[in-house]
């Protein structure tokens, strides 16, 4: 791969690859026919430190087999089948137990082991300012996390931009205004250099290429 062909690409779009909250949403649900679904039905994310889940804003599930073929990798494959194998032999032990539950644990249940089966992608997507995904998480699937990463990272490197190092001034509040955390200042500020001698900046023009942003 010529990074500097697709930095010298990235260079001429990069104004185009930020995208907000609502824009990254219709991309997924277009090109991988994903639909909304309620995300209180995923019954650890209450006390889940990765969200704060006040600002949680949407959950979106990817369960078209076709599409799924097409976005899982070959290890991932291989873990579904080890799961479904392992879930089936279990089958028994869960219909005991599964008696004891009410029907928003066993909803709960049945989405983790589609998750871990193969059967479903699950995204769920916080935002602060109700603009910009200021947190994202995919269960389970790389292809879908390189593609999250293409569609956000530009965001972030917008703000750096802007702010540089002033980011280490802003309060909380300030910063959550524009959709962070004071955790992000160091990503943005030091991980997000525009070098394609950045492990992190060429992981995101791989991403954009991949999904044909810029090298086309």
């Amino acid at each position: 791969m010529k990074f500097e062909k697709l930095y010298k690409d990235y260079l001429d779009k990069k104004d185009s690859l930020v995208f907000t909250k609502d824009e990254i949403v219709t991309l997924i649900k277009d090109k991988f026919n994903a639909t909304e679904f309620d995300f209180t039905d995923i019954d650890d994310l209450v006390n889940y430190e990765f969200f704060n889940y006040d600002k949680i804003s949407l959950a979106l599930s990817i369960q078209n087999k076709e599409i799924l073929e097409k976005i899982y990798s070959i290890e991932e494959i291989q873990s579904h089948e080890h799961e479904s194998k392992y879930h089936k032999k279990m089958r028994v032990k869960y219909f005991f137990i599964n008696f004891k539950l009410n029907d928003k644990e066993k909803k709960a249940g049945k989405i983790l082991i589609n998750q871990q089966t193969g059967h479903r992608v699950d995204i769920v997507i916080e935002s602060l300012d109700n603009e910009f995904i200021s947190a994202y998480e995919v269960r389970y699937c790389e292809t879908m996390d390189k593609y999250l990463n293409a569609l956000v990272t530009g965001r972030y490197i917008q703000i750096k931009n802007k702010y540089g190092n002033k980011l280490y001034n802003l309060n909380e509040m300030e910063l959550n205004k524009l959709g962070l955390y004071s955790d992000d200042r160091q990503y943005i500020c030091k991980d997000l250099h525009e070098s394609i001698d950045n492990e992190s900046f060429r992981y995101y023009l791989e991403n954009l290429y991949k999904f044909g942003f810029i090298g086309n």
